[in-house]
């Protein structure tokens, strides 16, 4: 899997809710690390569990992100980057379906 481009990076993390904060000196580019399962964790999972739950019950939304991030971990990849590239294309579907008016999640 590829590293994710400085243009990705910020798009995911403003997908997230967090902008810029080149204060914060723990923050590559002023943004949490791609890289870390505590950044993505504390960051963007949330989010993309909401979004996988939809109307059920938030056990769902966890299990349908680990169907989606166990096969690349499985495959030797780095757990951090295919978490990033999972919660990319929740990232992803989730703009798809919000141009498909009508159709549940």
């Amino acid at each position: 899997m590829d590293k994710p481009t400085e243009l990705q990076i910020k798009e995911f993390w403003e997908w997230c809710g967090i902008t810029q904060n080149k204060d914060n000196d723990s923050w590559a580019n002023g943004y949490p690390c791609y890289d870390s399962l505590d950044d993505l964790f504390e960051y963007a999972v949330p989010k993309a569990v909401a979004i996988l739950k939809g109307s059920d019950h938030e056990f769902f939304g966890w299990k349908r992100l680990f169907d989606l991030w166990y096969p690349a971990c499985s495959q030797g990849v780095d757990p951090a980057l295919a978490l990033f590239w999972t919660l990319w294309q929740v990232k992803e579907i989730k703009k798809d379906k919000t141009r498909c008016k009508g159709e549940r999640w």
